[in-house]
């Protein structure tokens, strides 16, 4: 595992044995619920990259690096899971059964979580507005944005960058 991953996983460690989280201290479970997603995406990402090549077909491998640079993209540019599926030459109902089931998440979510991770980073190690964050990350609007971040990390992105600012 590369060492941001390490590190991901010893600080979800450490989190697991706070007291707070057995007595459902919702922004602990919260946090752990967070880390947990950043680390799955992180190995997801780790194989997905080639490195481990046997576990996901050609397919879901370039599919996913294009859901990536997808999330990179701005939003205007944006392409939609049908206009990867036809770049790959597959039909989208192929590229949604495939992917769902070597990844275990569709590839609509999956970018959706890449975006979120990324939102989780630059909330935590900047100072940009949170609306910048959200249409930086493809997000149409800062309530938009609020709704999916909360969906996904169990937090609004004004509580989230609160509990875990690096001071």
């Amino acid at each position: 595992l590369p060492e941001e991953s390490h590190r991901m996983l010893g600080e979800l460690c450490a989190r697991l044995t706070d007291e707070r989280l057995l007595i459902g201290s919702a922004p602990i479970m919260a946090e752990v619920r967070s880390r947990v997603y950043s680390l799955a995406i992180s190995l997801w990402e780790l194989c997905s990259s080639g490195r481990d090549a046997g576990a996901q077909s050609r397919l879901v491998r370039r599919a996913a690096a294009m859901l990536r640079e997808s999330a990179d993209d701005l939003p205007d540019r944006d392409e939609n899971i049908e206009e990867v599926a036809r770049r790959l030459g597959y039909g989208k109902s192929r590229l949604y059964s495939l992917f769902t089931h070597e990844v275990g998440m569709a590839p609509n979510d999956y970018r959706q979580r890449v975006r979120i991770k990324r939102c989780c980073e630059r909330l935590t190690g900047t100072s940009d507005s949170i609306t910048a964050i959200g249409i930086d990350n493809g997000f149409h609007s800062s309530q938009y944005f609020s709704r999916v971040f909360k969906k996904y990390v169990g937090l609004t992105p004004t509580e989230y960058r609160a509990l875990f600012r690096l001071q």
